[in-house]
């Protein structure tokens, strides 16, 4: 097929665009928009979403305050398209809808279209104002969620693995200036609800997750977009166009691992160690008190003997004989050093008790 030097300058100009996402569907092997917002009028729908592999992450959807007020969506300016295939663009089915759509603060992609063709876009990459922490210190780097909980890694310090409560959190979000409802809206806390959270390090039994079958993610490339003559107001109240479905009642797969080998557990409170699901054992921060359930050596397995008795149940051992392997031999209230290895030692140690309990005679 012949193509002018203006038709293929036209495809070039059409590359590459910015859009605002309205919501995900993270239910394919591929990652799909349901629908994202790209020049005045122009909406696709159900758009493939490249990921980098060995990350995978669900931007939240767009905020809903003005979701429903008809309001023009600034992108990159210009003309609407008309429909097209899958992923391509939305028509408005009367006049008086030409141009309605959503306008709350909302994640911004870049988007490529293969060949220059409006009817498939690839999302190649998204970012959100609304939650990005910034000023990162050079060679640093943070995954992150909405309420900046993560891994962090300075490039002097270290790393830090975060987890926050919601009571910890200010209303109105890190600097984005959302108000505390667009961020409930959006799916951030907003101190609307107090959620605690832990941070756990743990290793777990886990079912690897099914594969979806053929052609279940092709959304962009040649199924499931909408045509010209749906509008956008009838796109936000359905949800966001239909991308396959989100689920449905499926069961949710339980990516932080189906069972529990061991784990330490981190909370605003508490220390926590875990053994088969079952708690082993924890630091009570308020109390400053250590529980542990089972048999106790302390100092190291050389340790001669357990804390006297078996405790079968989390216990308060201070009114128990705890054995303590150590260099230097110590006493105190329920505290023992193990008997050395040689007569001789045993003796001198012997005799040096005798002695302690003597003076402590004396002096009463």
């Amino acid at each position: 097929m012949r193509s002018t030097l203006r038709h293929t300058s036209h495809q070039a100009s059409l590359t590459l665009s910015r859009a605002t996402l309205r919501e995900a569907d993270d239910d394919h092997n591929w990652q799909e928009a349901k629908a994202i917002d790209v020049m005045h009028s122009e909406t696709a729908t159900n758009v493939e979403r490249c990921q980098s592999f060995g990350f995978s992450a669900t931007p939240l959807k767009q905020s809903e305050q003005q979701q429903d007020k008809g309001m023009g969506q600034g992108g990159d300016g210009g003309g609407g398209l008309g429909g097209g295939g899958g992923g391509g663009g939305l028509g408005a089915d009367s006049a008086g809808e030409e141009g309605q759509q959503p306008k709350g603060e909302a994640a911004e992609c870049i988007v490529a279209y293969l060949n220059g063709s409006r009817s498939h876009p690839v999302i190649i990459g998204i970012d959100d104002r609304r939650h990005r922490p910034y000023k990162v210190p050079p060679g640093g780097s943070f995954q992150y969620d909405q309420n900046h909980q993560g891994n962090y890694i300075h490039p002097d310090k270290g790393v830090f693995v975060l987890a926050l409560d919601d009571d910890d959190q200010q209303q109105g979000g890190g600097g984005s200036g959302a108000g505390a409802s667009a961020l409930a809206a959006s799916g951030g806390s907003g101190g609307q609800q107090k959620k605690e959270r832990f941070a756990s390090l743990r290793h777990v039994d886990k079912k690897k997750q099914q594969r979806k079958g053929k052609g279940a993610g092709a959304g962009g490339s040649g199924g499931g977009g909408s045509g010209g003559g749906a509008s956008a107001a009838a796109l936000a109240a359905s949800g966001g166009g239909g991308a396959g479905g989100g689920g449905g009642g499926q069961q949710e797969h339980k990516h932080e691992g189906d069972k529990v080998n061991t784990e330490v557990r981190v909370t605003k409170k508490k220390i926590e160690f875990y053994a088969d699901d079952a708690v082993v054992g924890y630091y009570d921060k308020e109390k400053k008190e250590w529980m542990f359930k089972g048999k106790i050596r302390l100092g190291d397995e050389n340790a001669s003997k357990y804390v006297v008795g078996q405790i079968d149940n989390l216990t308060d051992v201070s009114d128990k004989q705890v054995y303590v392997h150590t260099q230097t031999p110590h006493q105190g209230p329920g505290i023992h050093t193990p008997p050395p290895s040689t007569e001789l030692e045993e003796l001198t140690a012997r005799v040096a008790e005798l002695e302690a309990q003597l003076a402590q005679l004396k002096v009463s």
